[in-house]
């Protein structure tokens, strides 16, 4: 029997990688009770942040979930119309949402990412609220000292700060008039921290991740695609050489990107031939497409979203215009709804420590809704005399002096000409809409 001789080729493997360790929490009952205690986060904070940059579709979540929640504008309002609501407190409430905007999205943003926000309040020497600046969630751990909690933030490694609870029975330093609020999404297995929406899919962006890895060392380091048996010929270092010098320029250098030639030598005295064989790999391309197709899917699903928030039309077609909006209305309610009421009332709770009584804020929401739907709903509306021209032009945006049958003093000239009026010209609006989508087409 002739003996071969090749060289071995080393097949990539994907090595596991380690899911983000669950750390139990340790007497969390009595942590309160003890003199110092550190209460560690159940989900390791720094893998966490790992997976933010791992993975573009759970990053992308995160990012539109922050961002519908805080960047869409927002409305000071007054909820009893009180007398003592003066325009000094609303000027200097929006002065201070104005210049926390940022801090106020990075503080949801760490929300979203870690299922913990934490923001720092500095108050002046009238003991108000006059700074709010965003505490990285990543680098903060609560820490029990003298029955008091703190918030622990270690800064790079390098420098530790300790910041107590807003509204804790503590009087620090006057000088460092500083304390912190916690926004947390429920855990029910921790009394301190918070856990993120999307801790189900873990192992998923883990999965998807090592697919990516995959396919790059696929196409880095591909299978031979020829193999290049020679049966009969003397085979000595230079003959083996020239052999493979002209093959790798021919076929590829086995240490570089691009094809790659395998070639085989075979003692056999009775033959000189050189046989070459096509070798093809067996990858399931449609079954890896469909995994990470899967996966990115799950990944939204946990977020509560649609593909289509996040840039992913191909699996977001079905449906018409009517199903996407009654899809982005669910989301409106059941996700971006609660977020911002959430938010607003830490703002507002910030706003009563600045002695601001009557003004409050509430985020605004998106809009899923077009004109023509508009149209034929306020027509509808006013016309059955179930709200009136006054409302709807508020609701549209326009003043009352744009009402039909209103003088300049906002005063209806005849109430019922005006409904008319504006039924009418709300039917115009819905035929010329009409109009131009059939135009479209």
């Amino acid at each position: 029997m002739s003996k071969v001789h090749s060289t071995l080729i080393n097949k990539f493997n994907i090595q596991d990688k380690p899911s983000v360790q669950l750390k139990k929490e340790s007497i969390q009952d009595d942590a309160e009770n003890k003199s110092n205690m550190l209460i560690t986060p159940p989900y390791d904070t720094s893998g966490l942040a790992k997976l933010y940059d791992m993975n573009a579709y759970h990053q992308r979540c995160c990012l539109v979930k922050a961002g519908v929640t805080t960047r869409l504008g927002y409305t000071i309002y007054d909820p009893k119309d009180a007398k003592k609501a003066t325009d000094e407190d609303y000027e200097k409430a929006d002065q201070f949402i104005v210049s926390n905007l940022e801090e106020i999205y990075n503080f949801q943003l760490d929300f979203e990412i870690f299922g913990n926000g934490y923001g720092e309040i500095v108050r002046n020497r009238k003991n108000e609220v006059s700074e709010f600046h965003q505490i990285g969630a990543k680098d903060s751990n609560i820490n029990i000292i003298n029955k008091i909690r703190f918030l622990q933030e270690d800064i790079a490694g390098t420098q530790i700060t300790y910041v107590p609870y807003m509204g804790a029975n503590y009087k620090p330093d006057p000088k460092e008039r500083r304390e912190y609020i916690h926004m947390k999404n429920y855990n029910p297995n921790s009394r301190y921290y918070g856990i993120p929406e999307y801790i189900g899919v873990l192992q998923t962006i883990y999965l998807d991740d090592a697919a990516k890895i995959f396919n790059i060392n696929r196409f880095s380091n591909p299978i031979p695609e020829t193999i290049i048996s020679m049966f009969g010929f003397d085979r000595d270092a230079k003959t083996e050489a020239d052999v493979n010098a002209f093959f790798s320029g021919n076929f590829g250098n086995p240490g570089q990107t691009g094809k790659k030639a395998l070639v085989l030598w075979s003692d056999s005295p009775s033959d000189n031939s050189i046989k070459i064989d096509k070798m093809d790999a067996d990858i399931k391309d449609a079954a890896f497409r469909g995994m990470r197709q899967d996966n990115r899917e799950e990944i939204v699903s946990a977020h509560g979203l649609s593909p289509r928030l996040v840039g992913l039309e191909s699996i977001s077609r079905l449906g018409g215009g009517g199903e996407v909006r009654e899809q982005l209305k669910l989301i409106n309610e059941l996700v971006f709804m609660p977020r911002k009421k959430t938010l607003a009332r830490f703002i507002n709770s910030l706003l009563l420590g600045m002695n601001i009584m009557s003004w409050k804020i509430k985020f605004d929401s998106f809009e899923f809704t077009n004109a023509l739907e508009d149209a034929t709903w306020y027509q509808a509306m006013i016309g059955a005399g179930i709200i009136s021209p006054e409302y709807a032009a508020g609701e549209i945006g326009y003043p009352l002096e744009a009402v039909p049958g209103y003088g300049k003093d906002n005063v209806p000239v005849n109430k019922s000409d005006g409904i008319a009026m504006l039924a009418k010209q709300l039917r115009m609006i819905r035929t010329t809409l009409e109009d131009m989508k059939a135009d479209d087409k």
